[in-house]
């Protein structure tokens, strides 16, 4: 599964303190890629969506609820621009450009590199 800028919720676990809810089927799915045999990537920006979660929120909230599932990396995969933050682990990787991008360069800009660096690469390893 590959998401650009598409995690988007309409809740939050403590807005005072900008906490998204996280999306249980994408933490669910997120939770099977950990170990490695199927691939899960997101992208997600800090584009204001109205009164609602922005992508980076919601996505840092399935991070979360990952917990140690995932780990936050410092730096950028080989032939991406490197993310604001960035959790990985097994098959997950949440990518989390913050204004780097607009929502629509996520599409149009970064899914390009995103398959060249990430995608490709997994499904070449795939027998």
């Amino acid at each position: 599964m590959v998401l650009a800028d598409a995690t988007y919720t309409t809740e939050w676990t403590d807005r005072a303190r900008a906490l998204a809810a996280p999306i249980g089927s994408l933490v669910d799915y997120a939770a099977e890629t950990a170990g490695g045999g199927r691939l899960f990537v997101a992208t997600a920006s800090s584009a204001p969506n109205k009164q609602h979660p922005t992508g980076a929120q919601t996505l840092a909230a399935v991070a979360r609820e990952l917990g140690s599932r995932v780990s936050v990396e410092e730096g950028a995969l080989a032939g991406l621009p490197a993310p604001e933050r960035r959790w990985a682990g097994g098959g997950v990787h949440l990518l989390d450009y913050g204004a780097r991008y607009s929502h629509a360069a996520h599409a149009t800009e970064l899914a390009p590199k995103v398959w060249a660096a990430l995608v490709r690469p997994w499904f070449e390893g795939v027998s």
